[in-house]
């Protein structure tokens, strides 16, 4: 029996097409992260708890749900300072510690300085932009391809050693953790890769209490960027050291651009549509089949 729907072909043939069709990832490549610009006229501090300090190492706690960002697109982070002879209470120095004007023109850069002491100090930090922010709410999964890329502008990396890496709060066999990409950026300048799926990538994960440890060695970086099932974050996270005595650590970044896989909205509800529709006709078939 044909219905007056489908006069040329059976239940059957249009359910599964329809389930196909839903089943196809539709996605497309998308600049997720487009943080930079003239957002404020005068350097702004990050909005974050006060520190604490114990040992030689002073602690901005992570957060990722209390934005640090005093102007333009949301962000979330957290930072270390920690002297290496463990002694001392070190500080980011003034005006040195959030968004800062550059220019004859307002604008904003992401700056963090401090000065070295007696002893190395280390200065480390992470901050990152949400995929509720990014993609919305409901979104489906954000993920990596040969397509994918970033763009950060580095004003400026000063220290005895740095290294600023691309990093993702991502989903892989069921677990989120951060990951960090290899060959980290060792200076200023603009820092671009592209075919972020291909790279790879180290788990970054501290562990028990620690807070913000030093990245891993080369031999960690051995996740494929297209395992993430998901990413939940992507941001920057930085490891400066000085080694000079009265010498200043500092990083300046004027902007960052991230483009990865996203599935459009047009696409989820054509897919919600075709499964709709698959499902009708596997329900109209088992009802002519049983009168």
């Amino acid at each position: 029996m044909q219905t007056f729907l489908f006069p040329k072909v059976g239940y059957g043939v249009v359910a599964a097409v329809a389930l196909l069709f839903s089943l196809i990832p539709l996605k497309a490549s998308s600049l997720i992260v487009n943080w930079g610009g003239k957002y404020l006229a005068s350097y702004a501090p990050f909005d974050i708890d006060e520190p604490t300090s114990a040992g030689g190492r002073t602690e901005y706690a992570y957060s990722d749900t209390v934005p640090i960002n005093p102007g333009g697109p949301t962000f979330y982070g957290a930072f270390l300072l920690s002297n290496g002879d463990g002694s001392g209470v070190p500080a980011f120095d003034d005006n040195a510690f959030g968004l800062a004007p550059y220019g004859p023109a307002p604008g904003d850069r992401f700056k963090v300085a401090a000065t070295a002491g007696a002893s190395p100090l280390a200065m480390r930090g992470l901050f990152f932009f949400k995929k509720e922010d990014f993609a919305g709410a409901g979104s489906g999964p954000v993920t990596l391809d040969s397509q994918s890329s970033f763009r950060i502008e580095l004003a400026s990396a000063i220290g005895s050693t740095r290294r600023i890496y691309l990093s993702a709060y991502a989903l892989v066999e069921g677990q989120w953790n951060w990951y960090l990409l290899n060959n980290p950026r060792g200076g200023g300048g603009e820092y671009t890769r592209s075919g972020l799926g291909t790279e790879l990538w180290a788990l970054y994960e501290p562990e028990g209490e620690e807070f913000l440890p030093a990245p891993p060695g080369t031999s960690a970086f051995k996740v494929s960027g297209a395992a993430f099932e998901d990413i939940g974050a992507v941001g920057v996270f930085f490891d400066l050291r000085q080694t000079e005595q009265g010498k200043t650590t500092t990083l300046y970044i004027e902007s960052v651009q991230v483009v990865a896989t996203v599935p459009e909205p047009s696409a989820i509800a054509l897919s919600v549509m075709f499964a709709a529709l698959g499902l009708a006709s596997l329900r109209r078939r088992k009802a002519a089949l049983l009168f």
